[in-house]
């Protein structure tokens, strides 16, 4: 159904991640801890989801919802929590409503994630999730799930948690890469790691539409700098050469997304800030 499949990829993303999280330190593989360069600000966003492209081909004639995200630092780790809901019109007239609560903690340090969220279609709860993911010194682990039970995932040192990616790509991007491969876990559906091409496009100044400025937007948080990021996912279970769904982000150097837009195979769906707020650090 392509409403399960626009959260799994909603979830992979903004965040995923490319929502703010603090200072601290970043993960590379075959270590747990190591200094980094990139200071990212703790803050609340909201985002208002429209389709905004749509091929003759698909069964949607519009899609339309927002997302809230928060986070905070807790000194060794981020605490995160995102809200969705989005209402999907078909051409048969039929109308769908979903919402995705998910919450989740991370180490700083790349050791341990954990994860929870509750999936509901018009107003009816579908599917409670919620487990624990550890690595040990040697950046290899296992992510357990208590809900559902009997399903867990292997990790290697190529697998993240989602703040642990977006450090990696700011850091590759400051430095002048243009490619970052990685595999990524978040917890989020029982599909498990998804693989993630990103590339990194040219450095660009911040600055938001004017249409969109208003007095509900903290602009000091658009940082110095930004990138337009092009991302491509292709699942672990799946065997194909294209990607499953593809991402264009434009992300600033402290961690904060203004843009984004979500390309599927008969629709793309823009994701516009609407409102964009500091959260105190904490004195660590």
């Amino acid at each position: 159904m392509a409403s399960s499949i626009i959260f799994r990829l909603l979830n992979q993303t903004i965040f995923m991640a490319f929502i703010a999280i603090s200072s601290g330190l970043f993960f590379v593989p075959g270590a747990f801890a190591s200094k980094m360069t990139t200071i990212l600000a703790p803050h609340d966003a909201e985002y208002r989801l429209k389709m905004t492209e749509r091929n003759t081909g698909s069964p949607l004639s519009g899609i339309d919802g927002k997302m809230s995200y928060f986070i905070d630092d807790t000194c060794d780790g981020w605490t995160v929590s995102q809200k969705f809901i989005l209402n999907y019109f078909y051409n048969n007239l039929k109308t769908v409503s979903e919402e995705k609560h998910f919450t989740n903690w991370e180490a700083k340090d790349g050791s341990s994630f954990q994860f929870a969220s509750k999936n509901f279609s018009n107003g009816i709860i579908e599917e409670a999730l919620r487990g624990t993911a550890k690595k040990d010194k040697n950046n290899v682990g296992k992510a357990i799930f208590s809900a559902p039970k009997d399903l867990s995932y292997e990790l290697t040192p190529k697998m993240v948690f989602p703040n642990q990616y977006v450090v990696n790509v700011l850091e590759r991007a400051k430095k002048g890469e243009k490619f970052y491969n990685m595999i990524w876990f978040d917890g989020s559906d029982t599909e498990g790691p998804i693989e993630v091409n990103t590339f990194i496009g040219e450095k660009i100044v911040p600055s938001l539409p004017k249409d969109i400025l208003n007095e509900n937007i903290d602009t000091s948080l658009l940082g110095k700098g930004a990138w337009k990021i092009r991302l491509a996912f292709f699942p672990m279970n799946a065997e194909m050469s294209l990607p499953s769904h593809e991402m264009d982000v434009v992300l600033h150097d402290n961690g904060v997304v203004s843009s984004t837009i979500i390309h599927y195979k008969n629709f793309a769906i823009t994701e516009t800030l609407e409102s964009l707020q500091n959260r105190k650090a904490p004195d660590c």
